[in-house]
């Protein structure tokens, strides 16, 4: 199936197998510092000194910021008005820092599709992300 850019994907586009990346988004220090101090103010996100005392290379992301950049790529990805929202996340994970300067890329790959047993004129995909 091999990775392909987002253009405009409908629902009956998708298979399982099919991915797609999306970025790159680079990270911005001072856009980083006012969401962290805003909605995540532990020292690790704000001050250098605090992240290395911690072993990290410096601040780095919340969990927030990085999610908050996941949705702005995807929503600047060309799409018909076929994709609503997301229902749930199975699993959700940081594996990695976010730092500033950071580049930021979306690969996310279809696991699988088909009806919604909660509506019967919609249908739904499960998808894996990756950094």
């Amino acid at each position: 199936m091999g990775i392909r850019t987002i253009d405009t994907v409908d629902f009956d586009d998708l298979a399982p197998g099919d991915r797609f990346r999306v970025g790159p988004w680079q990270v911005e220090r001072d856009e980083l510092l006012e969401l962290n101090r805003r909605w995540d103010p532990l020292p690790i996100h704000h001050d250098d000194g605090a992240a290395r005392a911690r072993g990290l290379a410096g601040l780095t992301a919340a969990g927030q910021y990085t999610l908050r950049i996941k949705q702005a790529m995807l929503n600047q990805a060309p799409r018909t008005d076929a994709v609503t929202g997301a229902l749930v996340f199975d699993e959700l994970g940081f594996p990695r820092p976010v730092y500033p300067g950071d580049d930021i890329r979306l690969e996310s790959e279809v696991l699988e599709t088909g009806p919604r047993a909660a509506s019967p004129t919609s249908a739904s995909s499960r998808s894996s992300s990756a950094r």
